[in-house]
């Protein structure tokens, strides 16, 4: 899908989640993957309340896939959600000292 339709990874659905969102929401590994290979920018995607799959793995205490996603596109520590939250401070408030 994503060789014929790149634009596919950033469109959001009606809940305001991409594709990698819902990869992410729904422990889909494998695919979440699949997609990053294909464009590693997908990453940035900000879905409802400008979270971005990064912020969203920082929340969800899921460390080894914030180091993936930090390799794979180190700028998206700079993105912030819709109230100015950046990763770092999401894994903070979250108390996820593997983040931290």
């Amino acid at each position: 899908m994503m060789n014929l339709k790149p634009s596919f990874g950033r469109k959001l659905s009606s809940d305001g989640l991409s594709p990698l969102h819902l990869a992410l929401q729904n422990r889909h590994f494998e695919t979440l993957r699949q997609l990053i290979s294909f464009d590693k920018e997908l990453i940035c995607v900000k879905g409802r309340e400008s979270i971005t799959p990064l912020h969203y793995v920082a929340q969800e205490n899921e460390s080894q896939l914030l180091a993936e996603f930090l390799c794979d596109c180190p700028a998206a520590i700079e993105d912030r959600t819709f109230c100015g939250e950046t990763a770092l401070h999401i894994a903070v408030k979250r108390l996820n000292s593997a983040a931290s």
